[in-house]
């Protein structure tokens, strides 16, 4: 799950609408082959003897002085955790980790596997990989059949996808790939600064239109799932069509409010800050459930959504207009004719006919 925090502070933007998108795209994890153990901070995936060579098998890091044995350790940042577990590969998906691939034992004599025939995974937390294959017409496995996603990362590579040894990237044409897991939904909180107008004894806090009480999670199904924070001449909150979990938090001894909305990746949330009340919300309910409130002319919570589009025309000319035309309100048809070097003549179409 992906997190996103923003403060709200007293000055506000009157009318101002954030849209947020929640998406699945990431930076690439960073790992490297170091002598020994990892650095502090990375987490040690696999050792080796000699990642340079060809021969080398797949060793546990726990079942060795890395230093003394003089392993090269294939080292990996941005994850929590990797470990060789003896059970079947339900654990790893029971404790929301991934299966990065298999070792044939727990000796100096393991082989690497990308396929469930040997039973002991390795299994990986936030990291996800892939197993390239090598180009059939030059055995090579880099570019667009090596590690080519944006957000790849080249771990070591492997001399078969079966009972295989293992090395530095640049050895063998078949290379495992690591990059962080796709999360499944992501989260937003807005929490109002100590000097927000939403932190008054005036604000109250609303789930659908029913008035949150306190510390609050709210689950589907709702109807039009907003939770947002009323103050005597604000509103802002989360808006929007569907939702996987809603809360309400209070911080420094009650005096702050925290709203904390979480969503499918792929989807996303309207962050309105504006001028009025709960009614301005409401107002939007068929618009936000039926998907077309960003197809508005103007999408708005606290001013009115015009029906007819403004339409304004500027001419950009040295030339005089010559008119004596009167009219008033209502729609109209105008014609400019140009009737001389500069003047250009305004009047209702068909007038002259």
């Amino acid at each position: 799950m992906e997190e996103s925090n923003l403060t709200v502070m007293r000055r506000i933007l009157l009318g101002l609408i954030f849209i947020v998108f929640f998406t699945s795209y990431g930076s690439a994890l960073s790992a490297d082959i170091e002598s020994g153990e990892c650095s502090e901070g990375s987490v040690e995936l696999i050792s080796m003897y000699d990642s340079s060579e060809r021969f080398s098998h797949p060793l546990n890091p726990e079942n060795y002085d890395l230093e003394e044995h003089g392993l090269d350790t294939v080292c990996v940042d941005g994850i929590t955790d990797a470990e060789v577990v003896e059970d079947a590969d339900d654990e790893c998906i029971e404790e929301g980790r991934r299966v990065g691939f298999y070792m044939s034992s727990d000796d100096s004599l393991s082989h690497f596997s990308n396929h469930e025939a040997y039973n002991l995974p390795v299994c990986t937390w936030e990291m996800e990989t892939r197993l390239t294959s090598p180009n059939p017409d030059t055995g090579d496995s880099r570019d667009e059949y090596g590690c080519y996603e944006s957000n790849e990362t080249a771990l070591f590579s492997v001399s078969d996808e079966h009972n295989a040894h293992v090395a530095e990237p640049d050895i063998f044409s078949r290379v495992l790939c690591g990059a962080f897991t796709k999360p499944e939904n992501a989260t937003i909180s807005l929490e109002f600064g100590e000097d927000s107008d939403f932190n008054s004894e005036t604000t109250t806090v609303y789930f659908e239109e029913d008035e949150v009480d306190g510390e609050q999670v709210y689950n589907p199904p709702a109807d039009y799932p907003y939770l947002i924070a009323e103050s005597s001449d604000y509103v802002a909150g989360i808006v929007e069509s569907g939702f996987l979990e809603a809360e309400r938090q209070l911080i420094d001894e009650e005096d702050r409010n925290k709203i904390v909305y979480t969503r499918d990746i792929g989807e996303s949330v309207l962050l309105p800050f504006t001028e009025g009340d709960l009614r301005d919300i409401e107002n939007r309910r068929n618009h936000v459930v039926e998907g077309t409130f960003l197809d508005q002319i103007s999408p708005s919570f606290g001013y009115l959504i015009p029906s007819t589009p403004e339409v304004k025309v500027s001419l950009d000319s040295d030339a005089d207009l010559k008119s004596n035309l009167t009219i008033g309100t209502g729609p109209h048809t105008l014609e400019l004719e140009k009737t001389g070097e500069d003047e250009i003549e305004v009047r209702r179409r068909g007038e002259n006919e």
